[in-house]
């Protein structure tokens, strides 16, 4: 920092590389232009990796934190870095977000994140990379909100003779199932149904569904949601109603989507290092809560982004 470009003009870059996503050349030239500070571009990326190692100890702190955390949300999705593919993982739940840009999509990225003893509950879709970490899995509601929603939008595309008249009525009946899914979180979460109704509660739900997913569909799409509905991973819908009140486990809804938010992707830090399995750049955290050692409870999950569900739980 004894450069005679400052630490309030060096973080300004590397907040225009990240969230902004200026790239060096072109961030050069701004700070030129409109502050009559000169440096080249290799001196943005030298700032770059001055903050990242500096952020280092931060960003494994956070990782630990992850693996302690009783209920943990996760995703990844496409990612551009340089030109080049990469894709960014999420973990995270209400006290913390921790990024992962990798060029892997692979589950050896995911045990990275998450280690080999995890052994809390993963918020997840059903992606097979996140196969066996955790104790347990909450199945992400919202990306059947988001499925449902892409399938009926698909399916009013079609020609009339192609159509399937039971398609569109499922779409919407799934769509509702699960925003009153959410609805029954955010009321148990907050008190307004008691935990003890919690089987109760679940045993209507699964009569509902089945209801819903009793006939097979022509539209093939919709027949691979039905079928996933109504199979042997149904249950991982309701696991946060058989959890003990103490763990809330209202996780019907992830923290992560398609569209990873934005207010959550403005937190990162660019740290660009090399894990020990593929090449990789990695991101930041929101808040930073207890201590690595201990259990980190998820006082209630995060609301819906980017998918549209309008779910909160």
């Amino acid at each position: 920092m004894n450069a005679p470009i400052g630490p309030v003009a060096k973080s300004v870059a590397v907040y225009l590389r990240y969230r902004m996503g200026i790239p060096y050349r072109k961030t050069a030239e701004l700070f030129r232009e409109l502050f009559g500070l000169k440096f080249v571009p290799a001196s943005a990326l030298g700032f770059d990796r001055k903050a990242a190692a500096r952020g280092a100890p931060i960003y494994e702190d956070l990782r630990q934190k992850i693996r302690a955390s009783d209920v943990v949300h996760a995703d990844e999705t496409s990612w551009r870095s340089d030109g080049v593919g990469h894709f960014v993982w999420f973990a995270g739940n209400e006290n913390l977000a921790f990024f992962h840009i990798d060029r892997h999509r692979s589950a050896n990225v995911a045990k990275t994140i998450f280690g080999e003893d995890f052994d809390g509950t993963l918020v997840r879709d059903r992606y097979a990379a996140y196969t066996g970490i955790g104790m347990d899995w909450q199945s992400c509601v919202a990306h059947i909100i988001t499925k449902a929603k892409e399938i009926s939008r698909e399916h009013a595309l079609l020609p009339d003779t192609e159509k399937d008249a039971a398609t569109g009525p499922f779409c919407d009946r799934v769509m509702d199932i699960c925003s009153r899914l959410c609805d029954v979180g955010q009321k148990l979460k907050s008190g307004a149904v008691p935990w003890e109704a919690a089987a109760k509660i679940e045993k209507r739900f699964v009569t509902k569904l089945s209801n819903i997913c009793k006939q097979p569909l022509r539209f093939k799409p919709a027949e691979t949601l039905r079928a996933y509905l109504a199979g042997p991973e149904q249950k991982f819908l309701f696991t946060f109603l058989r959890r003990a009140a103490h763990k809330q486990s209202c996780g019907t809804v992830s923290q992560a989507s398609g569209d990873l938010p934005q207010d959550m992707l403005r937190n990162q830090i660019g740290k660009r290092t090399e894990n020990p399995q593929h090449p990789s750049q990695s991101g930041a955290n929101r808040q930073k809560t207890g201590r690595p050692s201990e259990r980190i409870p998820a006082n209630s999950p995060h609301r819906g982004h980017g998918n549209g569900s309008g779910c909160a739980v």
